[in-house]
């Protein structure tokens, strides 16, 4: 079996504007269909007997497209795809509350020429006539009409940017004036600031009728600070050294906040108020605005202005766009029978929909999410239950929330129009029963066996669920017409169910094979090899699809087709914790690619019989290849050379690579006696940093000076120590006088709050306070000092410089696999463009994928290149060795025991373990 193409892309290109509410221009529905971005949008139906046919997004219906596909299931000869659609036939823009907790809320349809701005749940709409604001309306938390005022004498020329503050609203028109409105806007005053802008500006007032201009332009970023009557008060230094793009600008806890994005990570820039200086900048994550456990993707037709406390985002959307749900029927020539847009009566929440077998189309709608979120006293809440048949007749009964967790679990319904609703209640979940009148028939007691609800299927008119039992047992079960919990079968392939076809009642896998399966003969017929598709996950749905078969991963859907060749590829396995979803992505690229190597996934979880699993497997050597991760106590280190194979070798007969292309001295850091075995692919660099001080142009730390010069350190205990100890371990001299004053410093000057993480080292800008410091310092392609006068060091060591490398990701081949040659082509891959340039959490070991994604100037990256090149230690290698160390060291710091009955104890301890453990790799 081969993957031919991805049936459907999901999910346009993200794009997050933020302009106050004021609109931006947007491209047209068919302009952006003939965009190069979309060539890989398309339909592909193919099989052993007919030509490809492709449909692309404008074929599926007609002038409109899917943003997001839900479900697509091929039943009697029609494939019925639902999902969210965008269309163009909308006149007007619509004002859309997105909770965060469902796709839509309530809505204020806005007027051609009328703009919005979000404060603490009140809406200003503005609206204009020939470019002149005339009217401002003022919409409260539920967006229905509560003030209006009439501006139009004070020539406000349209709106570049909006403030409000309390019952002050700030205007900067497109004439560069700028009007402030108090009282209800009956007080009015203006200034023109031209002055003092750039290309691009915002602005913002505080409590104490402050405005601030933030503007840019190619040269500098500057703030300017106004009082209350418009005097200048500050004009700040240049923000130049600010990652990306202004994301936000707010004031918090008396501290002004200006928030960029840069490459989708967030930082917060405090500013000084008094100079408009940057004291520091913190907070720095990967922006993900959640909506019911998934990423809200903010589309270059959408602007964020605001969020909510209760994490709800404010979204306006513009006039050349209308959401909503729908279900296309079209037959298997691609040609569109019926289009099934979805009605709702009360809200646009639809928390399910369902392609039944029989053709129809259900989905719920939730009456009561907006009522709690306006915090009214909401009546009985209810499920609203709608059904469009296939002949195109709509119905729907109301039914009660039993539902502790606000959303059912699963909806489903069988021939005879009985609907099954699947909701936790409490404690336990809740199976409910209803006629397709909305009568209940049943609802089942309590369960003492369900522990995790997985799925559940219409088999001949009977409803089965399938869940994992307390006793960690994956279980099908049957529900009588009664709702009593009838005959159970037990399978470890049970771990999600799908529908079947004409021959099995239901397929499963086992994330390397699908098999079909009859309930009751508890036998297994394998359908199809995964792993021979280059599958590498557990699919979100499965299904036949003609003669072959539809799978997808929740992003997009594939169709599997007989392809012969496949069966004579070599399966290489991969091992590994918790193998990324990132890896396995590249592992299907890879497999894709390869005509000769098939790569199979072995992944373990993250526990203590799952680490011991794979220590067998690799110790006993019954897998090919070992990836290593920074999060999992297995590491390459902890096993002798006899296991790995040399890769030293592969790389010299290699010719397609080249070393000088490579972070070398990063992967030299992980050799033994000129041996490599094992291949970094990413990696982190950890340093100390201090301002000016005696080698502002040096790399070294003398142990001594920094015992010396440093009081107090504002950093935890245990990541301060496994990058000091990191030289030690590589000598294996942990009593030394120097070590004892390593601990002895640790004990009595660094602030520990706690076991931490492994590091605990983040950004840090210097202020006066920290000037004479040291501070633990983590370097990323994203994350450098800009400060040309903080310099870098390495840690105290014993001897060298001291800079720490910490592999996040490496390879390793098991020295008697028959499949080597395979398992380094896929190495091979992992060190390739393609490869490298899917890492995001570290710095990519290819030099010229690191220079892609530094997000500096030429002299950061060069001063970035010299730590990275300088780096001659590596992080922890032994891990069991320096858990022991740490074991012994906490109940000094404890005052347990005394300095030198610790230094005794370690001398004892590791003495022990060296002498029992063979001479390991690094």
């Amino acid at each position: 079996m081969k993957i031919l193409k991805k049936i459907l892309t999901g999910m346009l290109v993200i794009s997050l504007l933020l302009s106050g509410g004021c609109k931006s221009n947007v491209n047209n529905i068919s302009e952006k269909i003939e965009n190069s971005e979309f060539e890989d949008s398309a339909v592909k139906i193919s099989d052993s007997n007919t030509s490809d046919m492709y449909y692309s997004y404008s074929d599926f219906i007609n002038d409109d497209f899917f943003y997001d596909i839900n479900d697509v299931k091929y039943i009697d000869n029609k494939i019925y795809v639902s999902g969210f659609v965008i269309s163009d036939n909308n006149e007007s823009p619509v004002l859309i509350n997105h909770s965060s907790s469902a796709n839509t809320g309530c809505e204020y349809n806005l007027e051609k020429n009328e703009q919005f701005y979000y404060y603490n749940d009140v809406m200003y709409t503005f609206k204009s006539v020939d470019d002149m604001v005339s009217i401002v309306n003022i919409l409260d938390a539920q967006l229905n009409l509560s003030a209006s005022a009439d501006i139009s004498q004070y020539n406000v020329c349209g709106i570049n940017s909006v403030s409000v503050c309390d019952n002050t609203v700030d205007i900067l028109d497109k004439e560069s004036v700028l009007h402030r409105f108090e009282d209800d806007f009956s007080i009015h005053t203006e200034k023109d600031v031209s002055e003092y802008l750039h290309s691009s500006y915002r602005i913002f007032a505080d409590k104490q009728k402050n405005i601030y201009i933030f503007t840019a332009d190619n040269d500098e970023t500057v703030l300017y600070k106004l009082d209350s009557e418009f005097n200048l008060i500050y004009k700040s230094g240049s923000y130049s050294d600010m990652p990306g793009s202004v994301f936000d600008i707010f004031i918090e806890n008396d501290k002004l906040n200006i928030q960029t994005i840069d490459e989708g990570y967030v930082y917060t820039n405090v500013i000084d108020e008094s100079s408009g200086e940057t004291i520091f900048r913190e907070d720095v994550y990967l922006y993900e605005k959640k909506n019911n456990d998934q990423i809200t993707d903010i589309s270059e037709n959408e602007t964020y202005i605001g969020t909510n406390s209760d994490g709800s985002s404010i979204i306006l959307q513009y006039p050349e766009i209308q959401e909503y749900y729908c279900t296309l029927v079209k037959d298997e020539n691609g040609d569109t029978i019926e289009e099934r847009k979805f009605v709702t009566e009360q809200s646009k929440i639809i928390s399910q929909t369902e392609i039944c077998g029989n053709g129809d189309t259900l989905y719920i709608e939730e009456s009561y999410d907006i009522k709690e979120q306006m915090n009214e006293n909401a009546e009985t809440p209810e499920h609203i239950i709608h059904r469009i048949k296939e002949d195109g007749t709509h119905s729907s009964v109301s039914i009660p929330v039993y539902n502790t967790e606000r959303y059912p679990l699963a909806i489903k319904t069988d021939s005879k129009g009985n609907i099954y609703v699947i909701e936790n209640k409490e404690n336990y979940y809740q199976i409910s029963c209803y006629s397709e009148q909305g009568e209940l028939i049943y609802q089942t007691e309590e369960s003492k066996n369900i522990l995790s609800f997985l799925n559940t299927l219409i088999v001949n008119d009977d409803l089965y669920i399938n869940y994992m039992s307390y006793d960690e047992k994956y279980v099908v079960q049957k529900i009588s017409s009664d709702g009593d919990f009838k005959e159970k079968e037990e399978n470890p392939l049970f771990t999600k169910i799908y529908s079947g076809n004409d021959q099995y009642d239901l397929f499963t896998t086992d994330g390397k094979k699908v098999y079909g399966y009859n309930i009751g003969t508890y036998e297994f017929s394998e359908i199809l090899s995964l792993i021979s598709c280059g599958i590498q996950f557990t699919p979100s749905d499965f299904f036949e699809y003609k003669n072959d078969f539809v799978i997808s991963d929740e992003k997009s859907y594939y169709l599997l087709t007989e392809d012969e060749s496949s069966s004579s590829r070599q399966i290489i396995k991969l091992s590994g914790i918790e193998i990324s979803s990132e890896i396995k992505a590249q592992v299907v690229n890879f497999n894709n690619a390869n005509d000769k190597y098939i790569i199979e996934c072995v992944d373990y979880n993250m526990d203590e019989d799952s680490f011991n699993k794979l220590n067998i497997d690799i110790i006993s050597k019954k897998t090919d290849v070992v990836v290593f991760n920074n999060y999992s106590p297995l590491r390459a280190e902890n096993y002798n050379s006899f296991l790995f194979a040399d890769l030293s070798e592969y790389i010299s007969d290699d010719s397609d690579i080249d070393e000088d292309n490579y972070f070398s001295g990063i992967i030299n850091l992980f050799r033994s006696e000129d041996k490599l075995y094992t291949m970094v692919t990413e990696f982190n660099i950890y340093t100390m940093i201090k301002r000016n001080g005696n080698n502002v142009n040096g790399l070294s730390l003398n142990l001594n000076d920094f015992l010396k010069e440093n009081s107090k350190m504002n950093e935890y205990r245990f990541g301060l120590a496994s990058n000091i100890f990191s030289s030690y371990i590589k000598d294996r001299d942990f009593v030394n006088n120097d070590f004892r004053s390593v601990l002895k410093y640790l004990k009595e000057n660094v602030y520990d709050i706690g076991e931490g993480s492994k590091h605990n080292f983040a950004y840090v800008e210097f202020s006066e306070e920290n000037d004479d410091e040291y501070y633990g310092c983590l370097m990323t392609p994203h994350l450098f000092q800009k400060d040309l006068s903080v310099s870098y060091s390495g840690f105290p060591s014993t001897n060298g410089i001291g800079i720490v490398a910490e592999s996040l990701e490496n390879f390793s081949i098991l020295d008697n696999s028959e499949n080597k040659d395979g398992a380094w082509e896929f190495i091979k891959y992992c060190l390739s463009d393609d490869y490298q340039n899917s890492l995001y959490r570290g710095i990519p070991v290819k030099k010229s994928v690191y220079d892609k994604v530094f997000t500096g100037e030429k002299n950061e990256k060069e001063r970035c290149l010299n730590v990275i090149n300088s780096a001659d230690s590596k992080y922890i290698g032994d891990t069991d060795l320096f858990n022991i160390i740490w074991e012994e060291s906490v109940l000094y710091f404890n005052d347990e025991r005394t300095l030198d009955e610790t230094v005794d104890s370690i001398k004892k301890k590791t003495g022990l373990y060296l002498s029992e453990t063979n001479p390991a790799v690094f």
